[in-house]
């Protein structure tokens, strides 16, 4: 499809989006080689004086090269809104300074002219907070006025302070018919904390947008569920998905048992670590954190499934420069989570803390299908029960084939985190 007949095809689907109320927006396409094959060792310690070694093929991840738009060195093109901005030479993702901006009664916003084609490319940004607590970043695309706008971002979910993230903007929102090729004024814009919270950003990036749009499906804490009520429903479609599973509750009662979870991987789903007993990393002792990695890595070993246990999903999303670490040890892949919003992300630039968002709303869900779809993001939606009454975070059997089928319209590529690892990354070693 040529680029002018993809603008108009973006324009009409957009313009339903639009009148649904379901709008967002993202990047575009970019190429990626295929991957390649090798074979490495991973070494797991079981206790202080034993360890095992697992051989394992796995692929060679193609890292898309980026490039650096913005590295805060010099912010006098920059104006602020709603707080202050100073740069600061103590807390530095790459270069020598960042960004420092500390919030007044509301969202503070840093804004500047630019001249860019981001027609096929996702932008990507460092990010740290200096309190626990809940942020949405935001990347505020002018393309080429405020009437036509992309929203760009994420929300970042932090028990506690100090952790560097990059934010891999995927869709949040559009006003009117943005051409990406012309984008005159970006702006930064974070949300949350209370009066005085500081923020920093760093190392904000142009990265290529993958190809095609992806979805990636997980139903996080290995319920039953997932088997009885999800199975069928996707096999049917041919999807796989992703099942983050608690090693010790595994043949539970509401837990998958070690032959269901058998099934689902041999028709194609990833089992993947949720740890071993589903505590959150951040309020343990960091060699009770590791132990939780390992354990829980040993088994699904132990139990066949040497390309899940390379992903890791972090129970309640809590995670730290301690716990993150232990988890590139053990894991090519390790997930976070941001709370009750499906999201949408660019290529993956920090392969230790992907985002993932609650898919339980459907409206939402669905939206970011149509997003996934337009702009070739990266989708990624978490499940955890599904059930007759719908409650919690819960989706009842009819909710879930009904995303299903939608999902299953929409021309977006249903996988795993294995494609995420090979063809999905972004390289961002010449930073932080």
């Amino acid at each position: 499809m040529t680029r002018q007949n993809d603008r108009r095809t973006r324009r009409a689907v957009l313009g339903s989006i639009a009148t649904a109320g379901l709008i967002g927006v993202a990047g575009c396409s970019s190429s990626a080689s295929s991957p390649t094959e090798t074979t490495s060792t991973n070494e797991t310690t079981t206790t202080a004086n034993q360890t095992t070694q697992q051989t394992t093929t796995t692929a060679e991840p193609q890292l898309a090269e980026t490039e650096v738009f913005e590295d805060f060195e010099d912010l006098s093109q920059w104006s602020v809104e709603g707080g202050s901005l100073e740069a600061d030479d103590s807390t530095v993702y790459a270069g020598s300074q960042s960004a420092r901006l500390e919030r007044g009664d509301g969202p503070v916003v840093l804004t500047r002219d630019v001249d860019l084609d981001l027609s096929s490319e996702n932008l990507s940004m460092a990010f740290r907070m200096d309190s626990p607590g809940n942020a949405v970043v935001q990347l505020a695309i002018q393309a080429p006025d405020e009437s036509n706008q992309l929203v760009l971002g994420e929300g970042v979910r932090q028990e506690t302070s100090g952790n560097w993230l990059r934010i891999d903007a995927g869709a949040r929102d559009v006003t009117g018919l943005p051409e990406l090729e012309n984008v005159q004024k970006l702006s930064v814009r974070v949300r949350g904390g209370e009066r005085n919270t500081k923020f920093w950003v760093d190392d904000l990036r142009r990265v290529p947008s993958p190809e095609e749009g992806h979805a990636v499906v997980f139903f996080d804490d290995g319920l039953e569920s997932a088997y009885t009520e999800a199975f069928d429903v996707l096999s049917e479609r041919d999807m796989p998905a992703t099942v983050p599973v608690v090693t010790d509750n595994v043949g539970d009662d509401g837990s998958l048992s070690l032959d269901q979870l058998g099934e689902l991987s041999s028709n194609g789903w990833a089992v993947c670590s949720h740890t071993s007993t589903h505590t959150n990393l951040e309020d343990i002792s960091r060699l009770t954190a590791e132990q939780e990695i390992v354990n829980a890595k040993e088994w699904l070993v132990d139990q066949g499934f040497e390309t899940g246990s390379r992903w890791l999903v972090y129970p309640f999303g809590g995670f730290s420069d301690a716990v993150t670490s232990f988890a590139e040890k053990h894991h090519d892949l390790a997930f976070r989570y941001v709370g009750t919003r499906s999201i949408g992300s660019g290529r993956v630039t920090e392969p230790m803390t992907v985002s993932r968002g609650d898919a339980s709303d459907l409206e939402i869900a669905k939206k970011m299908v149509d997003l996934g779809k337009l702009y070739n993001d990266i989708e990624l939606f978490t499940f955890h029960d599904i059930n007759e009454r719908g409650d919690g975070l819960a989706v009842t059997p009819g909710e879930f084939e009904e995303f299903v089928d939608y999902l299953d319209n929409s021309s977006l590529k249903v996988t795993t985190p294995e494609t995420i690892h090979t063809d999905l990354r972004a390289d961002v070693s010449d930073g932080g």
